[in-house]
């Protein structure tokens, strides 16, 4: 599929499509491209965030220089449109080669804020049978992210990407009991299905997260991965 062919734009949505979240983590630099890629070719933008990434080596680590820059594009769209985008991005930018990034949709049952500020809803059910991947997420005290790799590696994980967290902790405490206030980690991993129970338990034990103030993680199937273990799901 030619990338060039990807015109219609986005106002053309039918207002029954069920909607994805579509996440790309690539290094840093990158995303600006991609960004500009969607606006030329599907005429879409999308919220561009700094995040970092960790190498698995405690020899660079000990020298600081284990600290990969990355960037985090965030955008929803149709998902229909989410295949034809990630498939797009994947031939342009080869996310299939290692290291080179990552991408995947998650479901939204609904947003606000597309198409004129109307609300919408759309009811998107995965068959437990046809998830494959989950992402992890883990919030911690600032500091405590590189800690946390190290336990989820230990269980199994590849990796993690890291983001710094700012947030309302008047507003967030209300519905997790847990504020995050500036310097907080944020830990994103994509995990194999087989594995969230295992390095979910390990994280939850070690930082105790089921005590107060401690900490959040929470997990979330993925429709499609591109750029994970060298293959497409």
């Amino acid at each position: 599929m030619n990338a060039e062919q990807h015109t219609s734009p986005l106002n053309e949505w039918a207002p029954d499509e069920a909607l994805e979240l579509l996440v790309f983590i690539v290094n840093h630099g990158r995303g600006e491209a991609i960004l500009q890629h969607l606006r030329e070719h599907f005429d879409t933008g999308a919220t561009l965030m700094p995040a970092y990434g960790t190498r698995p080596n405690k020899v660079l680590r000990f020298l600081a220089l284990d600290e990969v820059r990355k960037d985090v594009l965030l955008l929803i769209c149709p998902e229909a449109r989410s295949t034809e985008m990630i498939r797009s991005v994947k031939q342009v930018f080869h996310l299939e080669k290692a290291n080179s990034g990552i991408g995947f949709t998650i479901p939204l049952s609904e947003a606000l804020g597309l198409h004129q500020q109307k609300e919408r809803s759309a009811k998107l059910s995965i068959p437990d049978d046809k998830i494959h991947y989950v992402a992890l997420c883990t919030i911690l005290e600032r500091g405590l992210g590189e800690e946390a790799v190290d336990v989820a590696r230990e269980v199994g994980a590849r990796g993690a990407t890291v983001i710094e967290a700012r947030g309302s902790a008047r507003r967030i405490s209300q519905d997790f009991a847990f504020e995050i206030e500036d310097q907080k980690d944020f830990l994103l991993m994509i995990l194999k299905k087989e594995q969230l129970e295992t390095v979910q338990k390990a994280l939850s034990d070690h930082f105790s997260i089921a005590e107060a103030n401690s900490g959040i993680t929470f997990s979330y199937p993925l429709n499609k991965v591109i750029g994970l273990y060298g293959q497409e799901d």
